[in-house]
């Protein structure tokens, strides 16, 4: 017999972000080369979409190296060569009519990332956004005057599709050249400009100053660059130790593994400390089998206990064993399959999106923390920290794969963000695949969905399905190799994945086969314009599959810079290895 449940729809966060959008927003970088305003294009633009902002940054070198082709050097940035000074105003101009046309369509906040360096391009800039008086126009200055991070940024430069095939000492001097010239002519931001919304960030973070900012979503992006920073550090994300869990939303202790995996986990994090020198923060949500997964630390690092990483909460279901919500309420779960990222526990419970909204105010303290941070806390709160830093899209985060007893350690960097996991204690029964379970270790608000009814009807096929998901990045293909061997081989040649598409490549193996089947796979990026590969993996990657007895359906996940396993059936698996 099943229940209906009567819904109270909670408004929060879907107000908040229509309020957000009723006014969509033109950002104009402001800046000499090499100041950090790329830096901070991409910082607030993966900010934004993990609000579920729509944002993306358009940056005219980029549209300038694949419309002129070549390579252009630093005597096309001399402001006395009026011919090449009108090329670039176009070249800005045509970008700025690009990211108009994206706002009318599906954008609310575009990034227009350039110099904007003298004071007639911006008259110019705002003078065609006389035509758009509905779109709100915000300029944001980066100004640097520590000389360490200007030479990093040179260095960086350097290395930039602009300078492929020259020798490093070549290129820096080229840009060094090139910087020159733009300091020749650079016209800072007014600050007596009452009438212009701007903000200058000096030493990206280290002092802000504002003009004229009014909106709500205008305030929340002042208050994220006042954060911000490029310290060093590292964050490392844990789920807590192993506890038992018998029915949704208890608050446990931990099994004798869970305190063995506390143990192990300090003398890790107190090895990396030693070997950083840096200071290290624990932050735990106050859940019982949080806080004692970082006891040992008690005493020797400060202990922050926050409300804001509790668990996700599973509202009425609390109390119940997950076999009674999947006998009583099958509507739930089959809601929550459809759409887990909107859906809402029932009776004050919360979906991704409200633990997103949670959680604004704790990335934006991340953000301004200098020091190094260990998290502890529970599957679904970490899936959405690591989204943010990882620049996951909101409807990957529900499949963001959380390893138990493991660190997952986070070098936040100016490229973007590093990735380390790293597991500090196996398991028995664990296999090379990520298997939801809803047993010990576990957060059942995070698995409950997932195993249910996870078993493929026979009139399905007896097959196993194998896709590679990825998303490319601007000007890259994806070039999959992938073959299996077993009783019945299938072979896949490369393929290569454009950008701007989610692809989905499904490879069918035979059922009941007697012997392991190896399925091996290789990728990498290619840069469009550049022709160089960005990433190769040195090594084929391997899964091998036992034996199969009933259909099961197996996903590779590939975020970025890590590739996770997924398998949503119930099926004895034994013997497999897990890819490096």
């Amino acid at each position: 017999m099943s229940f209906s449940i009567k819904r109270t729809k909670s408004l929060v966060f879907t107000e908040r972000l229509e309020e957000q959008l009723e006014n969509k927003i033109v950002i104009f970088m402001v800046g000499l080369p090499a100041r950090g305003k790329s830096y901070i294009s991409k910082k607030l633009k993966h900010w934004l979409n993990w609000m579920g902002v729509h944002t993306q940054v358009f940056n005219v070198g980029n549209f300038r190296r694949q419309t002129l082709q070549g390579n252009q050097n630093a005597d096309f940035f001399n402001i006395k060569d009026e011919n090449n000074a009108i090329i670039r105003e176009n070249l800005a101009i045509s970008v700025l009519k690009d990211m108009i046309q994206w706002l009318k369509t599906s954008g609310s906040v575009a990034i227009h990332d350039a110099t904007n360096s003298t004071k007639k391009r911006r008259k110019t800039l705002l003078d065609f956004m006389i035509d758009y008086p509905e779109i709100q126009v915000i300029f944001i200055e980066s100004l640097c005057y520590d000389s360490k991070v200007i030479n990093f940024n040179i260095e960086l430069k350097a290395k930039s599709p602009d300078y492929i095939n020259m020798p490093k000492e070549q290129a820096i001097l080229d840009f060094k050249k090139r910087l020159t010239n733009y300091e020749e002519s650079y016209e800072p931001l007014d600050e007596d400009s009452s009438d212009i919304s701007f903000v200058k960030v000096i030493d990206v973070g280290r002092k802000v100053i504002t003009n004229n900012i009014h909106g709500y979503l205008a305030s929340q992006i002042i208050f994220y660059l006042m954060n911000i920073h490029v310290s060093q550090r590292n964050i490392y994300l844990v789920e807590h130790g192993e506890s038992i869990l018998s029915k949704l939303g208890e608050d446990s202790e931990l099994t004798f593994r869970g305190e063995l995996f506390s143990e192990r986990l300090y003398e890790f994090i107190k090895n990396e400390i030693s070997f950083s020198g840096r200071t290290l923060e624990v932050w735990t949500s106050t859940l019982i089998r949080a806080v004692q997964t970082a006891q040992k630390f008690r005493g020797f690092h400060k202990i922050v206990k926050t409300r804001n990483l509790n668990p996700q909460s599973v509202g009425c279901f609390a109390g119940l064993k997950l076999s009674q919500v999947v006998e009583k309420y099958p509507e739930e779960i089959n809601s929550r399959k459809l759409d887990p990222l909107a859906y809402r526990f029932p009776g004050g419970g919360e979906s991704y999106l409200d633990v997103i909204d949670r959680l604004k105010s704790l990335i934006v303290e991340l953000e301004r923390t200098p020091n190094d941070i260990l998290i502890v806390s529970h599957k679904a709160v970490l899936q959405v920290i690591y989204a943010y830093f990882m620049d996951v899209a909101l409807y990957r985060i529900p499949h963001i794969h959380i390893p138990s007893n493991s660190v997952l350690l986070l070098k936040p960097m100016p490229h973007g963000c590093e990735e380390q996991r790293v597991t500090l204690l196996n398991e028995e029964s664990q296999t090379g695949f990520s298997i939801n379970q809803t047993n010990v270790g576990h957060d059942s608000a995070s698995t409950l969905g997932f195993d249910a009814n996870a078993t493929r009807p026979a009139e399905e096929g007896a097959r196993i399905h194998l896709s590679v998901h990825y998303e490319t990045r601007p000007g890259e293909t994806l070039r999959v190799w992938i073959k299996t061997s077993g009783e019945e081989s299938a072979k896949v040649p490369v393929m290569e994945w454009k950008e701007g598409h989610f692809w989905q490549l499904i490879l069918l193996i035979p059922q009941n086969h007697e012997q392991d089947t190896i399925v091996e796979y290789k990728y990498f990026m290619l840069n469009e314009m550049t022709k160089q590969i960005r990433r190769e993996e040195g090594e084929n990657r391997k899964i091998i599959l036992p034996p199969i007895e009933i259909p099961i359906q197996i996903e590779i996940l590939d975020i970025w810079s890590s590739i996770e396993y997924h398998d949503y059936a119930k099926v004895p698996i034994s013997n497999s290895n897990k890819n490096k």
